[in-house]
């Protein structure tokens, strides 16, 4: 079960990719890091 051999090699045999797209991280990208551009999170805006 566990055996490395047959493996798929995009997801290392764990069935998922880590992935993320970069739309969703930085939806406008028009706006500066101060006006928020990165915070994809509320608390996010106050770690800057």
């Amino acid at each position: 079960f566990n055996s490395p051999f047959g493996m798929c090699k995009a997801c290392n045999g764990l069935g998922v990719k880590m992935e993320f797209d970069a739309d969703l991280v930085i939806p406008d990208k028009s706006k500066s890091i101060l006006e928020g551009r990165n915070c994809s999170v509320e608390w996010e805006i106050f770690s800057i």
